[in-house]
């Protein structure tokens, strides 16, 4: 007997993302539809000041859903008004500035769900070509780190729940409590799946292409987001579990570090660097918000 298709509700924070938003709408409308029957798909433009919204009308199609707002809400506060307007077997939360590779995207990120092995998904994230100095250093740097990543629990960990592209099970979104305003919303949702006894699989076979920042102030904004966001993740859960959470075996670390320090010695040099200035940058930073400051250099993907 055939299987029926879940349906498929996509949600699409957009802040000033004209650079790309028309080019990802029209490869999400061309995807192929073998394991999800896409419904609908919401772009919310989050008090954006530049082409955003001009570009999204031009996509004609009616399974597009242009919101707006001027006033900034940020990315958890919009991800909760897609779960609440939903009623689609699955939704799926994708940054607008993101490449799909392949028609078959979609379908494997819900795949795991389709067959009842999971109730949050995240795709694989890989780097475009590096264009700058800055870029390639830290383009080497995920390869390298990627690699262990995927080593540990079989890729099933925090590492790879990225909050470019997830896929979340109706029974989870139903249930899962509201996002808070935190810039590590993709740490929050995976550990939130953990407590409340839902799971979580990685999926890697559906791969979407990402732009790194091409400069280090750039860079400093993202970083000093992240190194801010496991510190905000303490107002709500104990520091045992945040603990649990970023965990990686030390083998892995230092295997990582081991083949970086060989393999691009220049490299690594660099990121050392740049890993010191972002720490002590997050250490003096005052960020306790989702509504970050955009890396503009990350958004131009062509």
């Amino acid at each position: 007997m055939k299987q029926k298709k879940l349906t498929v509700t996509i949600g699409i924070p957009a802040h000033n993302e004209e650079a790309n938003i028309a080019t990802l709408l029209r490869s999400l409308l061309d995807q192929k539809e073998n394991v999800g029957s896409l419904k609908k798909i919401f772009v919310y433009s989050d008090a954006s000041t530049d082409r955003t919204v001009e570009e999204v009308r031009r996509i004609k199609s009616r399974k597009i859903e242009l919101v707006q707002t001027k006033r900034r809400l940020g990315k958890p506060s919009i991800t909760n008004f897609f779960f609440k307007q939903s009623q689609t077997d699955v939704v799926v939360i994708l940054d607008a500035d993101i490449e799909l590779k392949g028609r078959t995207f979609l379908d494997q990120l819900i795949l795991p769900i389709a067959k009842k092995k999971a109730d949050l998904t995240s795709a694989k994230v890989m780097e475009l070509a590096p264009i700058t100095f800055i870029e390639k250093v830290l383009r080497t740097s995920m390869t390298v780190k990627r690699l262990a990543f995927e080593d540990y629990l079989s890729g099933n960990n925090m590492y790879t729940c990225h909050g470019r592209a997830r896929a979340f099970s109706r029974d989870f979104y139903r249930n899962f409590l509201t996002n808070p305003d935190v810039a590590s919303d993709d740490a929050y949702s995976f550990i939130m799946c953990q407590q409340m006894d839902y799971t979580y699989q990685y999926a890697p076979k559906a791969v979407l292409l990402y732009r790194l920042p091409q400069t280090l102030n750039d860079h400093l904004r993202q970083s000093t987001r992240f190194f801010q966001g496991q510190k905000q993740l303490l107002r709500y859960f104990p520091h045992a579990v945040i603990q649990k959470t970023f965990y990686l075996p030390t083998s892995l670390k230092l295997r990582a570090l081991f083949t970086f320090a060989i393999r691009y010695p220049l490299s690594f040099i660099a990121y050392l660097a740049i890993i010191a200035v972002s720490k002590a940058k997050s250490v003096n930073s005052s960020t306790h918000s989702a509504k970050w400051s955009v890396a503009s250099s990350s958004k131009a993907l062509r």
